[in-house]
């Protein structure tokens, strides 16, 4: 028996520490790190992704930012990496799925971001 099984460490030492140190070896050994973007499905349309960065990572948790919210973070939101719908950015066009962004504040940017960019598609041969 491991450490980690059972959280055997605390019970032997009479310890009433509010976590596992399984929870802190967890996050230790995760491949997830702040600045990694993911395909997250969209909360409010969960057949649809969005692009998101982790900010930071507290064992299977990861503290979310959708992509083009710049530093603002009103919309940042908390998944649990066992449960959530998280994906390798790619994953969509390789299986298909829509990339749509968040209800919200960043339609609209993305709205006049594409209003300035397709003259320029339009114009390229």
């Amino acid at each position: 028996m491991t450490d980690c099984e059972g959280g055997g460490w605390i019970k032997e030492k009479g310890n009433t520490m509010p976590f596992s140190f399984c929870k802190v070896e967890i996050s230790l050994q995760s491949s997830f790190q702040p600045g990694m973007k993911l395909e997250v499905a969209n909360k409010s349309n969960p057949d649809t992704y969005w692009v998101a960065t982790i900010i930071t990572t507290c064992g299977q948790l990861l503290l979310l930012r959708y992509c083009g919210y710049g530093d603002d973070r009103r919309a940042d939101f908390w998944c649990d990496v066992m449960t959530a719908d998280l994906h390798p950015v790619g994953w969509c066009t390789q299986n298909n799925k829509v990339l749509m962004p968040p209800d919200g504040d960043l339609k609209p940017a993305i709205a006049r971001f594409l209003q300035l960019l397709m003259p320029m598609v339009n114009t390229c041969d």
